[in-house]
């Protein structure tokens, strides 16, 4: 959970800085690059399985511990740069009001609540409602899609005044991350597949619960932005280059601590 925190937070002062981007915009690209991409990590256990590496069983069981706690830390960071504009940075800021507003929000809601109610279902309590999310849930995520692609679409135009580093940073941020989750992953004693799963959660960006949170917490974010980068480069850079690049780097590391 505090690795998902810390991404967030690492790449919203990076979006700032470098890409020169407003909060609203900056948080947003933050909980896009800080939660997990579901199908990177689905990609990466396939790629694994079929080089026949043995990992932790127990790695991909993080993702929902890391997407919550990078999509929250990506609201309260968000909301934090839009006060303190909307304040004129004259009066600072009431960090536990902005927390307070960060964690009752409806996406925060939902997300804890989700835990929540899983936590106290356990297993048994999810096998009865399996059945909607085996039959329904793709196509609801095919609509979701559809959305989302036509709210990027709308905001299009936009795209043509941002800073053009934005397309650099989706191709470098990923590998950047990954390496950091590798060398750490290895220090603490995973196996080089269990580093290369570590690394797809710390390298991935996700479209599909970020872009719903992060709609709803920061409306004024420009979707086609964060949505447009993290499906159109990183989502295909990882997929094609960064798992297998990932994985070479993990058995390399793994001689780095015997």
């Amino acid at each position: 959970m505090r690795c998902g925190k810390r991404r967030a937070e690492l790449r919203k002062k990076k979006s700032r800085k470098i890409l020169s981007l407003d909060p609203s915009n900056a948080g947003s690209i933050a909980g896009h690059y800080g939660a997990v991409s579901s199908v990177t990590l689905a990609a990466c256990i396939v790629f694994l399985d079929q080089m026949k590496v043995p990992f932790e069983r127990f790695i991909p069981a993080l993702y929902p511990f890391t997407d919550t706690a990078a999509l929250i830390t990506a609201i309260v960071l968000g909301r934090a740069g839009v006060r303190a504009i909307n304040n004129n940075n004259e009066n600072g800021l009431d960090i536990s009001a902005i927390l307070r507003e960060a964690i009752t929000s409806k996406p925060s809601v939902l997300l804890l609540g989700g835990f929540i109610i899983g936590f106290i279902n356990g297993a048994q309590g999810i096998k009865s409602v399996m059945p909607f999310f085996d039959t329904l849930f793709p196509g609801v995520i095919t609509l979701f899609m559809l959305d989302m692609g036509l709210l990027a679409t709308v905001g299009l135009r936009e795209l043509k005044t941002v800073n053009k580093h934005i397309f650099s940073f989706a191709l470098l941020m990923p590998p950047l991350h990954a390496l950091a989750a590798i060398l750490l992953a290895t220090a603490i004693g995973l196996s080089p597949g269990g580093a290369t799963i570590f690394s797809v959660l710390a390298a991935g960006a996700s479209y599909i619960s970020a872009p719903v949170v992060m709609r709803t917490a920061l409306p004024q974010a420009n979707p086609s932005l964060s949505f447009g980068i993290a499906l159109g480069i990183t989502f295909p850079f990882n997929v094609t280059v960064g798992i297998p690049l990932y994985y070479q780097i993990a058995v390399m590391a793994a001689g780095l601590f015997p």
